[in-house]
């Protein structure tokens, strides 16, 4: 998507200068683009029926599951990467959110791919999810990327297991 090397740009670059302040409506923006950008990567090789040929290679499906995660979290770090280290400095508990929530989001949105063959499960249940934590932004339970910041520990850590499960599940699926 041409778009989103755009979006990385400006996006970059405003996590890069703009004000602590800002830092958590910049947040919104970044990982609800970056959701939306992700939606779709662990179903395109069933989509344009080419997963047998993509399972075909060294490491077979496992690997190529692997391979989509990894994308995925590696994305996300592009369009959070400034906002995680900015963040790291002044408030660690909301940089750590931010990262755990992507390796979740990241998780959640290749294991229902896998699951489904179908980008709609992720993307419905995404974008009602950062829709509602924008709204109810005094649930911890909802603060998943830290951007309310009323993230607790325990919220983390269970950002945490949610990701290993849902890894745990698509490597098993």
């Amino acid at each position: 998507a041409p778009f989103a090397i755009i979006a990385l740009v400006v996006l970059t670059g405003l996590a890069a200068v703009c004000n602590l302040k800002a830092i958590p409506g910049l947040t919104v923006f970044a990982v609800a683009f970056w959701g939306v950008l992700i939606s779709d990567n662990s179903t395109r090789d069933f989509q344009a029926a080419i997963e047998g040929m993509t399972g075909a290679v060294r490491g077979g499906a496992v690997r190529r599951y692997f391979r989509q995660l990894l994308a995925t979290i590696v994305l996300g770090l592009l369009f959070t990467g400034v906002i995680i280290f900015r963040l790291s400095f002044v408030t660690p508990l909301f940089a750590l959110a931010l990262l755990v929530g992507i390796i979740s989001v990241a998780a959640l949105a290749n294991s229902l791919g896998k699951l489904t063959n179908t980008p709609k499960t992720f993307m419905s249940l995404y974008l009602f999810t950062v829709y509602i934590s924008t709204q109810a932004d005094k649930a911890v339970m909802l603060d998943i990327f830290g951007f309310n910041q009323v993230t607790t520990l325990a919220n983390v850590m269970m950002q945490s297991e949610i990701a290993l499960t849902a890894i745990v599940l698509g490597y098993i699926y």
